[in-house]
């Protein structure tokens, strides 16, 4: 049996089989479509927060850690495409 002449993991991950390829340019247009999505949401949801929230530090609290849990997932979806 003749030996191929690439490797399906040179251009992206095999998918067991299937002869699914994933290329990591693909990861990233992904990733901005989420992230275009996740901006639109924060801005809705940072405004209502503070149109209707009564207590202003519980809105804080609530922004503080929306945003601080959201960069992290963030920074792991752009390490994880990094390393792939």
């Amino acid at each position: 049996m003749e030996e191929p002449i690439f490797s399906p993991l040179e251009f992206g991950l095999d998918l067991s089989g299937t002869g699914l390829t994933v290329n990591p340019d693909i990861l990233w247009l992904i990733l901005s479509v989420v992230f275009l999505i996740f901006l639109i949401f924060s801005l809705i949801l940072v405004y209502h927060w503070n149109k209707f929230g009564f207590h202003a530090l519980a809105v804080g609290v609530a922004e503080a850690v929306y945003f601080a849990v959201s960069i992290f997932l963030i920074l792991g979806a752009v390490g994880s495409i990094l390393l792939f």
